[in-house]
């Protein structure tokens, strides 16, 4: 069988084909028509390229609301950046008339003082329909050299969900978007374009769970679409979708899937347009006593893919870790789930995951019951598929603690590596923490990373960050709250010699606080690539004894220097005063200090 991976060409289209915009430059107004050519995967824009173009489709914009919506900006350019935030306030969807009852017969076992408890649980607080803002606002905010900037959308529109389209004339900027409650925080990368179909791998309806899908159309047309849904026992198309759901120009509509998909655990979900394009989020609040808690923000994936990369992951006592692989297609898929933990000349080797995921359907994997990862043992995961059939790949990490570092994350994981990522939203102000795990597919280079914050305007190298080696098929996981204390504005940037995938980890840590968030960072363009199947470069995909020794020179038969000698490190390292916004010299810093 033929399992070569195609040539993915990764089409990163920052040029605005055409904008209408009728706005002032510093009110608050309504917004024209925007016309913008779709990309395949978020990607930073390069510093020369003529604009930037980020959709930010799930959040609501109420204060007593489930999810807020903040939107933090990243300028990575040496010059000042004009941005526009175009706010498109949105409303919740009815129900369809007679929900799902024609395609799924109502649950044998329901009963009905557990359908009045539901309601009670998932009653979230009304918006006063007068309050409820009617037309897209846009703001203007100049942004200076390396900085960033944060907008809550409540201070533009008031709505029960609200999207955003971020826009700068000039390449450079970086999206994220952040959303958070009682129940939890969670930050993800923006999306860099729209499209004809939205695939989701993970879901739930379950009856302490409220999910909520955001459909965003920020384009002058209507878009008409339709929906599929993969659940524990069937699959199926409720009647909402069925028909076809009409997603007017220039708005926004939350579509609460428990009323069409009924008190499912696991819900994988693909929607498709007939006509037009958009941009789609999920937004999953879970409150399970014993069980799931937490609020979570996830981008649907536009195009399935043969391989996704984790670089994070852990399976213990108090942590559990879930895979869910979805086939959107019309074939069965072959996938592996390969798992590198740390150190494995002592914790072994563990086997490859194997699944057999017919059509439409999806398959998970709770790794804490599999058993064949080393418990509390930290891992990466690449997630690929054997006969070449692309699928949908999420993690699903919930935290079984009573406090600190507890929640629910969910994330896909990337189908590129590269040699820079950027990562816009972050903080290590307390209650939060943030550390960073960056992963080396390679079975056979090494490669030097170097972790800049941007921070007050500049960039700062982080120190005893500079030139940090990882070694070929391992990972490294970096604590930044040590390194850079007390910054509520921190954006970083981390730069590889050879491609890696990077993913940040962020924490609330206070007794009463509660929220984990876990993204793969925005790569850029310049030496990103698709990951090489091992079979193709004729090594084994694990990290057994074959691997440990490094080679003693490379292709052209030029020496390679041995592992163990250490390379010179830059001649001067900036760390970060948390009292002072100016560059300290380190050898000039105190131990302890940044």
């Amino acid at each position: 069988m033929n399992r070569r991976l195609p040539v993915l060409v990764l089409l990163i289209a920052f040029v605005v084909a055409g904008v209408v915009l009728d706005r002032e430059a510093t009110d608050d107004t309504s917004v024209e028509a925007v016309t913008v050519v779709p990309s395949e995967f978020p990607m930073a824009p390069s510093s020369t390229a003529l604009a930037s173009t980020w959709f930010c489709a799930g959040g609501t914009a109420d204060e007593e609301a489930f999810a807020d919506h903040v939107i933090t900006m990243l300028n990575t350019t040496d010059g000042a950046l004009d941005v526009d935030v175009t706010a498109f306030p949105g409303v919740v969807a009815a129900p369809a008339p007679g929900g799902e009852a024609d395609e799924l017969a109502p649950d044998a076992d329901a009963d009905p003082d557990d359908e009045e408890a539901d309601e009670e649980v998932d009653e979230e607080p009304a918006t006063d329909p007068a309050s409820v803002s009617a037309e897209p606002v846009v703001r203007r905010i100049e942004i200076g050299p390396r900085s960033r900037a944060r907008l809550a959308l409540t201070d533009l529109v008031t709505a029960p969900v609200a999207s955003a389209l971020v826009e700068s004339v000039g390449g450079g900027l970086v999206v994220e978007h952040e959303v958070s409650s009682i129940h939890g925080i969670d930050a993800k990368p923006c999306a860099t374009g729209a499209s004809d179909e939205w695939h989701f791998a993970w879901g739930t309806t379950a009856r302490e769970a409220r999910e909520l899908l955001v459909l965003f159309n920020p384009f002058p047309d209507d878009a008409i679409v339709e929906g599929v849904f993969s659940t524990e026992d069937t699959i199926r198309e409720p009647g909402r979708f069925a028909g076809g759901l009409v997603v007017p120009g220039r708005s926004t509509i939350g579509i609460d899937l428990g009323d069409d998909v009924t008190r499912r655990d696991e819900v994988a979900a693909s929607l498709t347009t007939r006509t037009g394009r958009i941009i789609v989020d999920r937004i999953v609040r879970v409150n399970e006593d014993g069980g799931d808690r937490g609020l979570t923000v996830q981008l649907g994936v536009t195009e399935p893919q043969r391989t996704w990369i984790f670089p994070d992951g852990i399976a213990s006592e108090e942590f559990q870790e879930r895979f869910v692989v979805y086939n959107p297609t019309e074939e069965l898929a072959e996938v592996e789930i390969d798992l590198r933990v740390d150190r494995p000349e002592e914790n072994g080797v563990p086997a490859p995951v194997e699944l057999s995921i017919a059509p439409g359907s999806h398959a998970t994997v709770d790794m804490n019951e599999d058993g064949r990862l080393p418990v509390g043992v930290p891992h990466s995961a690449v997630v690929r598929s054997a006969n070449d059939v692309p699928v949908v790949a999420e993690r699903v990490l919930s935290s079984l603690r009573t406090s600190g570092r507890r929640g629910l994350s969910v994330t896909t994981g990337s189908p590129v590596e590269a040699t820079e990522w950027t990562f816009a939203a972050g903080s290590t102000e307390e209650p939060s923490a943030e550390s960073i795990t960056i992963v080396n597919l390679d079975p056979q280079v090494l490669t030097e990373v170097d972790v800049v914050a941007i921070v007050g305007g500049q960039e700062v190298p982080v120190a005893d960050l500079q030139g940090v080696v990882v070694e070929a098929g391992e990972r490294l996981n970096v604590d930044l709250t040590p390194q850079i204390a007390n910054r509520d504005d921190l954006a970083v940037v981390v730069r590889a010699t050879e491609p890696v995938v990077v993913e940040r980890i962020l924490a609330q840590l206070g007794e009463e606080q509660r929220g984990i968030s876990l993204a793969v960072g925005v790569p850029s363009p310049d030496g990103a690539r698709v990951p090489a199947d091992p079979v193709d470069l004729g090594v084994e995909a694990d990290l057994g004894d074959e691997l440990e020794e490094a080679p003693t020179e490379d292709d052209e038969g030029i020496p390679v220097a041995p592992d163990d000698v250490e390379l010179p490190a830059p001649d001067e390292t900036i760390v970060v005063d948390p009292d002072d916004e100016s560059e300290v010299p380190a050898d000039d810093a105190e131990d302890g200090e940044g």
